[in-house]
């Protein structure tokens, strides 16, 4: 699992339990099947806070997949969200 970031560190605290977290839904992926992937962030909340990750593939491909959500969320914007059921 990797655990890189952006700006300041984030407190140890807090990165300890990213790894907790990162750990606990990688087990819940595998346990449902596995076939799925995650990456969770964590920033601050201030302009130029940190950024900080953790996820369950490599930093390179974590970013094309961004890359690929930013581009497919920023088409469907402006369509209006889908009937409530």
């Amino acid at each position: 699992m990797n655990n890189n970031g952006q700006g300041h560190a984030v407190e140890d605290r807090i990165r300890e339990e990213m790894r907790h977290i990162g750990n606990h839904i990688a087990d819940g992926i595998e346990k449902a099947g596995g076939g799925y992937g995650f990456a969770l962030f964590v920033f601050e909340r201030r302009p130029g806070g940190s950024v900080n990750y953790v996820a369950d593939l490599h930093m390179r491909h974590l970013v094309e997949l961004m890359k690929e959500f930013i581009e497919r969320t920023e088409r469907d914007l402006d369509r209006p969200p889908p009937p409530r059921r």
